[in-house]
């Protein structure tokens, strides 16, 4: 396919180079679920691996370094990609913006992520302190926007992109919510579109089991990543790992 050559070193892997990647997510509520998960996904072997901090009974700074060291080497060499979502965005926990950005901050100055999803409806002010933190420490943002009700027209979706796009974020991801299969076809289309203009990386994806093929379309579209599953979903609409890297490779 036509895509701009662009890509995002995240760890060992590449986002943007060859077929799209696949990426876990981690839903623990405590360590010690963290690393029986952690266990499983390795055998598993995505490309990358999303911490969901929102998911800790106790989502401190103090527990984030401790379960990231333990994380750290039971995941070995898999990148890790921290997330944490706000109930505002389909997430576990509920923060204010402030309290969102200083904890950010703290895993930025840390070093607590291989990569980092920052919130864009968290405001301007928010995204721009977090993205300084990260980039000072070489980190690169996955800056994100979801809609769990709906998918907005095109051109809604296509400006949405672009003013992402024109932060300093390392890659722009979008999630919609499709009611009927044009919705899907939209997102897709306003993937293609903005890969054609944005200088990142994109990620996107039409969520549910109606978008389950904006999840495996990224030669297509131009959308670098898609999450999976091994022993829990982190979004409706995620297939297993095993089905996704059949589904990539064969569209690849």
């Amino acid at each position: 396919m036509n895509h701009l050559e662009k890509s995002v070193k995240i760890g060992n892997v590449c986002l943007g180079q060859g077929q799209p990647k696949s990426c876990v997510p981690l839903i623990g509520t405590d360590l010690s679920e963290l690393l029986v998960a952690a266990e499983q996904v390795v055998v598993a072997k995505p490309d990358l691996v999303e911490w969901r901090i929102d998911y800790l009974k106790d989502c401190t700074f103090t527990t984030l370094q401790t379960d990231f060291a333990a994380l750290r080497l039971a995941l070995a060499d898999l990148p890790m990609l921290v997330t944490l979502r706000t109930q505002a965005e389909g997430g576990e926990l509920a923060l204010t913006a402030a309290a969102y950005q200083q904890l950010l901050v703290q895993i930025c100055q840390a070093g607590l992520a291989d990569a980092l999803d920052v919130e864009f409806n968290r405001g301007s002010q928010v995204v721009q302190a977090i993205l300084i933190a990260a980039q000072a420490q070489g980190i690169p943002v996955i800056l994100s926007q979801h809609d769990f009700q709906a998918t907005a027209p095109l051109n809604v979706l296509t400006q949405q992109l672009q003013v992402m796009g024109e932060t300093s974020a390392a890659v722009v991801k979008m999630a919609v919510m499709p009611h009927q299969p044009q919705d899907v076809l939209t997102l897709m289309q306003a993937t293609l579109q903005a890969d054609q203009q944005l200088t990142q990386p994109l990620i996107t994806m039409a969520m549910g089991d109606l978008g389950r093929i904006s999840r495996l379309s990224g030669t297509l579209t131009g959308s670098t990543l898609s999450f999976a599953t091994v022993s829990g979903a982190s979004a409706p609409g995620q297939l297993d790992l095993a089905t996704l890297k059949m589904g990539l490779t064969a569209l690849a």
